[in-house]
């Protein structure tokens, strides 16, 4: 790869070599540009390997700074590519790396929703779970934070009666 190449081109062949799944030449291109190169509608390299499936160019790219949560035009990130065309391994790994299952387009289709529709169940049913863990988690962040306030205030309300009792 030359240095001195255009680096619009070289952002093109980026994304085209993470569609096609050339994970050699991926390497070799983030040598030279940004994994989160966009096009012209939004969509990233992730974006376009998420879609065709590939595992191992996707970890290439989140490896050198790519954005899960990155958007395309349509608010659409890879896991939702990932998501239309079934690609369970993909969607897993982008759920590793802490894609947002809960994410929505701009006409509020979350990941599952896009599964469902392409039929898909066994990956709806995965991103379901996922769903319902992350609920789970969130939960049992709220409680804990609300236990802390309450611990807090407590202790709060504690020194401002010891300190009424000691003006007596």
């Amino acid at each position: 790869m030359r240095t001195d190449e255009d680096p619009i081109l070289l952002e093109k062949q980026l994304r085209k070599a993470s569609a096609e799944g050339r994970v050699d030449d991926v390497k070799l291109l983030l040598q030279e540009v940004s994994a989160s190169a966009k096009n012209e509608s939004g969509s990233t390299p992730l974006h376009e390997a998420a879609f065709a499936g590939h595992v191992e160019v996707c970890q290439a790219l989140l490896a050198n700074g790519a954005e899960v949560q990155e958007l395309d035009q349509w608010g659409a990130t890879a896991l939702h590519h990932a998501a239309s065309r079934g690609q369970r391994a993909v969607a897993r790994l982008l759920l590793s790396s802490q894609a947002d299952v809960n994410a929505m387009t701009s006409n509020l289709q979350m990941p599952i929703d896009l599964a469902k529709a392409k039929g898909h169940i066994d990956l709806a049913e995965e991103l379901q779970q996922e769903a319902l863990r992350c609920q789970e988690v969130s939960r049992q962040h709220q409680r804990k934070a609300c236990l802390r306030w309450s611990a807090t205030f407590t202790g709060t309300f504690v020194v401002l009666l010891a300190g009424l009792y000691c003006r007596t």
